[in-house]
């Protein structure tokens, strides 16, 4: 019985054993495999946006570039118009004789709807407006001077103009085109021409792009996003600010430089961080937005022009690929699970196998033993001598597998009185011993020999070579490794004992 609750606490502590190395080994490969998706992530990360904006930024040269080429034709078709009416007789006429043109203005209104603008008028000499398309309505400019516009100044003196405001009168914010008006050498007024400018938004413009086109001061005067008009690009010096506002160029808009939380620069990329607070509500709270930015220059008009394109689309395209990436390796990882646990599962398999072979062996051996000693119980109730006894019960032991491989022994009485440590030992039985063997070892002294040496120590000895052993020292051919012990396995050695105390006891009687 006790021999059972070992081996079972033995089993449960080797599969203690084997479930802790199993947890063991699962930590290790689900922390390798963090580590893996973690490495792969930000590699996955990294080499995704940059590619990504490699991609976008030769996308928004492109489209820089298709709105450059926009903006020129579409400047350069607007300033032939100025042009074509300043050098009308008609105009020049009117101009030198303003009582006699009685039907300018209706003139000026034909001409605006082919020319697609929004005004256009004549100034004189003193910046006074003379004829207006727009003589019909509240917003009317006849009368109105306008001799502080940068426009009719740079005119009046011979240069042609472009510049872009608010109507002090209108309101609007425009493209004017100014031109002089020549009778001969002598300058004689100026014809001007506004734009709305929406003229300046493309029509192919993304929902993820802001075109701004910056005048030579460094105001945004237009853009597709209305929040960044009249913001400029940088801050402008003090005398700047002081000019555009004598020549109430924007009106009454505070000019206040980009709300650029961060800028960027790697590798020929810019990349731009604004907030999205509304100037005019500065209580609400903000929002940052990144962009990539890319700039041109107009030379014609002196302007820059800036096109931003947003970056939260190659964000949304980096956790597509890390998320892919993830998968991968959650699917990797559960077919690693997947194999270590058919392995475990395989190897539990086994070892359940053998322990249950160890198991029935172990019954097996149980059983012979016990068949054993039930034949020695039998033998003893034999009236037999005790060597035949003694043989027997020899030849029985030699049957079970686990004492013996060779079915090969004998077995001493001593002759000496029971608690001696002297005596001598006779071989009583034996079980395929030689003759050489049994002359050599039928009377031994106790301590001679290995068999003499196990009575006087009353132990086991164990001698792997005997031909080299010195405790060795009875000699014959073929010689074996020998296992000499006192007593043998409990249960068979009780049963010994009791036949021979039953033995004595009868013999007594006798």
């Amino acid at each position: 019985m006790v021999e059972g609750q070992y081996g079972a606490g033995k089993r449960e502590s080797a599969d203690k054993r084997k479930n802790i190395g199993s947890y063991l080994n699962y930590s290790r490969f689900t922390v390798f495999m963090t580590v893996v998706a973690v490495v792969l992530l930000i590699f996955t990360a990294v080499s995704a946006k940059g590619s990504a904006l490699k991609t976008l930024h030769e996308y928004a040269l492109g489209q820089l570039n298709t709105f450059n080429r926009y903006l020129f034709d579409m400047v350069k078709n607007y300033q032939a118009f100025p042009k074509i009416l300043a050098e009308r007789p008609f105009v020049i006429e009117y101009v030198r004789h303003p009582n006699r043109g009685a039907d300018i203005n209706e003139y000026l209104l034909k001409f605006n709807d082919s020319a697609g603008a929004s005004v256009v008028y004549i100034i004189n000499t003193e910046g006074i407006v003379t004829a207006a398309s727009n003589y019909k309505t509240e917003e009317s400019l006849v009368g109105k001077d306008l001799r502080f516009r940068e426009c009719f100044q740079n005119a009046i003196k011979g240069t042609p103009d472009e510049y872009t405001a608010i109507g002090v009168y209108t309101k609007t914010p425009g493209y004017y085109i100014s031109y002089p008006i020549r009778n001969g050498k002598n300058i004689i007024g100026v014809v001007a021409i506004k734009y709305d400018l929406k003229i300046f938004t493309p029509h192919n413009s993304g929902n993820n792009e802001i075109f701004m086109v910056v005048d030579s001061n460094g105001v945004i005067f237009h853009s597709s996003d209305e929040r960044y008009k009249y913001y400029t690009v940088q801050q402008l010096p003090e005398d700047v600010l002081k000019k555009i506002k004598d020549a109430k160029q924007y009106a009454d808009n505070p000019i206040l430089p980009l709300p650029i939380i961060k800028r960027a620069e790697k590798n020929g990329l810019t990349l731009v961080t604004i907030s999205q607070q509304d100037k005019s509500k500065a209580n609400i709270k903000s929002a940052d937005v990144e962009y990539l930015e890319v700039r041109t220059h107009y030379k014609n008009a002196q302007w820059n022009v800036i096109l931003l394109i947003g970056t939260s689309n190659i964000a949304k395209d980096i956790i597509k690929n890390c998320l892919y990436v993830l998968l991968s390796v959650f699917a990797v990882y559960l077919i690693g699970i997947f194999v270590m646990y058919r392995t475990k599962s395989k190897i539990t398999l086994v070892n359940s196998y053998n322990d249950l072979l160890e198991q029935k062996k172990e019954t097996e051996m149980h059983v012979k033993e016990q068949e054993i000693i039930k034949s020695i119980l039998n033998v003893s109730l034999a009236p037999d001598s005790l060597e035949l006894l003694l043989q027997e019960i020899l030849e029985l032991i030699l049957l079970n597998p686990w004492i013996s491989l060779q079915a090969k022994g004998c077995v001493f009485l001593s002759t000496g009185l029971s608690g001696e440590e002297s005596g001598e030992l006779k071989i009583v039985a034996s079980q395929n011993f030689s003759g050489d063997q049994l002359a050599a070892c039928s009377t031994l002294r106790y301590g001679k020999c290995l068999c003499g040496l196990a009575a006087s120590t009353r132990d086991i000895v164990f001698s792997p070579d005997s031909d080299t052993d010195e405790k060795h020292s009875v000699k014959y051919d073929c010689a074996r490794p020998l296992l000499c012990a006192y007593r043998f396995r409990g249960q068979i050695i009780g049963g010994i004992q009791c036949l021979l105390k039953q033995r004595a006891r009868t013999k007594k009687r006798g």
